[in-house]
């Protein structure tokens, strides 16, 4: 997990050495194509024994898997690499939803399937709460930067319009608990801030 932290690290300070252009645009600035080329170019770099140990500068996405993923999972390369190409966005219409984002879902449960990850419930929490956040945080500052146009906004219907499985993983949270009902909450909010 550890490895694939340190890939999306190094994804994000990308961001900083790809700067947006200064021209105006409604949405999607042409920087994020730059960022993207960049990430196809290294999209080999899956191989997740050695990442941490290397300089981060491969040839291309493929070649990245291979760093990061163990020599015995190298065959699936191919096959997770376009899942984990298009889990950024679209880098031709310079937008990002929640197609891009369950890209990335498929991407990390392709590695589950894989035995990448332990099978332990500690082990699938964290890839919940450490490696889909540090996903997350690295999409947002995607948006924010290139100011990416939402894919298929569904406008005033929408949850969210770049993305939806925060909203499922944190509901899940709530799992075994006592229900909490909208309108009880709300009061009980009501009456704590009132007492403040």
């Amino acid at each position: 997990m550890a490895a694939v932290l340190a890939v999306l690290g190094e994804l994000d300070a990308w961001i900083d050495k790809t700067p947006p252009l200064q021209a105006p645009q409604r949405f999607g600035n042409l920087a994020f194509r730059a960022w993207g080329k960049r990430l196809e170019e290294v999209r080999h770099w899956l191989c997740f024994d050695t990442i941490l140990s290397l300089d981060l500068n491969p040839q291309n996405v493929d070649q990245l898997l291979s760093t990061v993923l163990p020599v015995e999972l190298h065959p699936a390369i191919p096959y997770l690499s376009p899942y984990f190409m298009t889990s950024f966005g679209s880098f031709l219409r310079m937008d990002y939803g929640s197609g891009h984002e369950t890209s990335f879902a498929i991407f990390l449960l392709c590695l589950s399937l894989l035995k990448f990850f332990a099978s332990e419930q500690d082990e699938e929490r964290q890839v919940v709460l450490l490696l889909f956040v540090r996903y997350l945080r690295l999409c947002w500052r995607l948006q924010d930067v290139y100011n990416l146009e939402p894919a298929g906004s569904h406008g005033v219907w929408g949850l969210d319009d770049y993305s939806f499985l925060g909203y499922i993983f944190g509901s899940g949270q709530l799992r075994g608990r006592h229900p909490c009902f909208g309108l009880a909450l709300i009061q009980l909010i009501f009456l704590l801030h009132r007492s403040n």
